[in-house]
């Protein structure tokens, strides 16, 4: 696995600026994460902390918003890779998310596109989530 080049050149029509981007791969990074504990809150099981309204609290709302919360941040990166490409989106979500090299998509996991294409398109993803993703204060 490679870092991918953190800054393009302003030129680029998908140029984000340089700790965006990074912010926004650091993101994408937690995907894996978010999977596993979505796959794992069992609403019979989840030891999640309460939320309290008043005197009581609700473990089945806490536990909702959790799993709403996880949907939406995976649902963001899957709809930006569809939307940067979609016949290449699940090679881009694991090269956005797991830090893949185009050589590890294209020779183990048979990506059926070039190198120049790929990155463009990893470029646009990036753009895209740029674009979806709310901006921290």
């Amino acid at each position: 696995m490679q870092n991918q080049r953190s800054e393009l050149s302003p030129k680029n029509k998908y140029w984000i600026p340089k700790f965006r981007y990074l912010e926004l791969k650091n993101f994408c990074l937690q995907y894996p994460e978010w999977k596993s504990e979505l796959a794992s809150l069992d609403p019979l099981k989840a030891n999640l902390p309460k939320i309290s309204s008043g005197n009581f609290s609700d473990p089945t709302n806490t536990l909702v918003a959790r799993r709403l919360e996880l949907n939406k941040k995976i649902s963001l990166i899957e709809n930006c890779a569809d939307l940067s490409e979609p016949s290449i989106s699940s090679w881009l979500i694991k090269g956005v998310t797991e830090n893949y090299t185009y050589e590890y998509l294209k020779y183990k996991l048979d990506l059926p596109a070039g190198r120049d294409y790929y990155y463009d398109r990893y470029r646009k993803f990036f753009f895209i989530l740029d674009k979806k993703r709310e901006k921290p204060l």
